[in-house]
């Protein structure tokens, strides 16, 4: 249900590929990041850590990205309309 009594039917069938694994692990202590990927080290960054007024957040984390402005359009993930456009563009 989309908002109250809309309803959609949608049948979609879905392929992707996995791609390689990639995990940052941080040492707050030694202000290190160790970047593996697929197991092996590729690298190790100096990180900042916070302060002892700003501690900072511990435990498991997504690390994202941030862009000044994105585009999103429903044609890149497959939502297209009958004219073949994406359902939204904003």
């Amino acid at each position: 249900e989309g908002a109250e009594g809309v309803y959609g039917v949608q049948q979609k069938t879905v392929t992707f590929k996995i791609g390689r694994n990639q995990v940052s692990y941080v040492d707050a202590k030694t202000k290190q990041m160790k970047v593996t990927q697929d197991g092996k080290t590729v690298r190790t960054i100096p990180i900042s850590a916070g302060s002892p007024e700003n501690k900072t957040w511990e435990g498991q984390m997504v690390i994202s990205e941030k862009f000044k402005e994105t585009r999103m359009n429903g044609a890149t993930v497959g939502f297209t309309d009958d004219d073949g456009k994406g359902e939204y563009d904003i």
